[in-house]
Formats: structure tokens, C-alpha cells, sequence
């Protein structure tokens, strides 16, 4: 990971949405997708690929990270997981932009799937997005942000819409 990096969060829940880009020219950034989400009691082998772009110019910063991770459980035989595996496909897209000393926008997508090769455990698919506007009025400032996000679930699921108005006062 970089010294000096964004981390794009979904607004709404303040959750991490598994990549971070840098904010130097020399440092990319990196996805935690599949660090994170092979947390598990059980022994395992995990194999993955990440790919991060990280680009700052001037007021603007864009970043996109992609990325697989695949997990085989080590145990031995009889306990349920014992030969099977586990897959996860990542995506982000992050972009931002200074408007001015006192205000900038930005907005974020990402998608995620996930594939248990548990007999009859069904794959799950989420996705969302989010933009921002940001004002800061000295020791005040305010946030307009609206989102979508969705998962399924081999055919059922849940789509929502999302709007956040804020203020903060910082001392």
C-alpha cells in the first residue's frame, strides 16, 4: 500500500468498498477484496491476481482496480468445506474533482461476485454507485450524496435508492 492514498467509501453506510488508490504519481494503490474476504477459521490456500490505475492530475483523481481471488480449503477429509473452493471477482471505479478551494464532487462504482463451490450454495452477485457533492463554509460544511446499490442472489434480490443530505461542524 502507498504511504498517501484515497480511500473511496460508500456514503451511506460508510463501508469499504474493497480497492484504495494512491495520491502520488509513484504509488497505484492496491484492492483488499480478497485479503479481506478470506477471513476464515478454516485452513486454505488462496490465489489471486490484483490490477490498480491510479491517476491524479491536477484537481482530478481517477482510479480503477480490478481483480480474482480464489480460495481452496486445506482440511482434511469428512468436515464440510474439505476439496472445495471459493471464487470472488472484484471491480471499482473511483473519480473526483477539486471545483474549486471550497467544493468538489465525486463519484464511485463497484461490483462484486461471489461463487461458493459448496454443493448447493448459490453465487452472489452486488453492485452499486454513488456520487457527491461537497461544499466546506469554514468551520461548516455540507454533503449531497446519492447512490444506488443492488445484490442478487441466484434470482432473488434487492435494488435500493439512496439520498443523504449532511452538515458537519467541525471545531
Amino acid at each position: 500500500m502507498p504511504t498517501s492514498f484515497n480511500t473511496p467509501r460508500d456514503p451511506f453506510g460508510d463501508g469499504f468498498n474493497g480497492c484504495v488508490f494512491g495520491d502520488t504519481a509513484t504509488a497505484a494503490g492496491g484492492c483488499l477484496t480478497n485479503s479481506l474476504g478470506s477471513i476464515s477459521t478454516a485452513s486454505y490456500r488462496a490465489r489471486g491476481v490484483n490490477a490498480v490505475l491510479s491517476m491524479n492530475a491536477g484537481p482530478t483523481t481517477l482510479g480503477l482496480g480490478l481483480g480474482y481471488a480464489n480460495r481452496r480449503y486445506l482440511v482434511p477429509p469428512g468436515v464440510i468445506v474439505a476439496g472445495t473452493s471459493d471464487d470472488n471477482w472484484y471491480g471499482q471505479l473511483f473519480a473526483s474533482q477539486q471545483l474549486d478551494s471550497v467544493s468538489s464532487v465525486s463519484g464511485n462504482v463497484y461490483a462484486n461476485y461471489y461463487e461458493s463451490n459448496l454443493p448447493g450454495a448459490p453465487g452472489v452477485f452486488g453492485a452499486g454507485a454513488n456520487g457527491s457533492y461537497y461544499r466546506s463554509f469554514g468551520s461548516l460544511s455540507a454533503m449531497a450524496t446519492l447512490g444506488i446499490s443492488t445484490y442478487d442472489v441466484e434470482g432473488a434480490g434487492n435494488t435500493s435508492a439512496q439520498a443523504l443530505l449532511g452538515l458537519r461542524y467541525g471545531f
